[in-house]
């Protein structure tokens, strides 16, 4: 660097050198996994591949899941996630402190518990040749079965009635 001022001393000053390092970031890799399950099931979420001696931490937003896993220069696992949401990875270097967002990310999804099924019917004493209907609830598709057999003209069908004649 050289003085512009109006009467150096020297004619021209030159301040002293300064050497700087630049460190690297962790290199990124893609998030992986997410997905639905039910109610007591998890998702697993990873990273496609690490760094060794990279520190890797789970987010949920803002807030850090579990603890941070090191890189072993493979694929890493966060484990299964039983709480829906979006989730990323952040990278640190523990020997310069560079941090990395890694790429993409992993949605978990929570599906609701469905509700327990009922069965009604139209009548539960019936003469032989007599029709019945059975009224089902508490699902958006159904299967009948009768004496055990699956009636299969009404298979997982959107239809919550099924006639029959006994």
């Amino acid at each position: 660097m050289t003085s512009d001022a109006v009467c150096p001393s020297p004619t021209t000053a030159t301040s002293n050198s300064i050497t700087e390092s630049v460190n690297p970031l962790p290199t990124v890799y893609t998030v992986t996994g997410g997905g639905n399950f039910c109610p007591g099931g998890g998702a697993a979420v990873g990273l496609s591949n690490s760094q060794s001696t990279i520190s890797y931490q789970l987010k949920n937003g803002a807030s850090s899941v579990g603890s941070p896993v090191i890189g072993n220069g493979s694929a890493i696992t966060f484990g299964s996630q039983s709480t829906g949401a979006t989730y990323t990875v952040v990278a640190t270097d523990p020997s310069t402190d560079c941090v990395n967002n890694m790429s993409g990310n992993a949605v978990v999804v929570v599906n609701p518990q469905a509700a327990t099924p009922g069965l009604g019917a139209s009548a539960t004493t019936v003469c032989s040749g007599s029709p019945v209907t059975f009224t089902a609830t508490g699902g958006s598709q159904y299967g009948f079965y009768v004496n055990g057999t699956l009636a299969t003209d009404h298979y997982i069908s959107d239809t919550s009635t099924f006639t029959t004649t006994r």
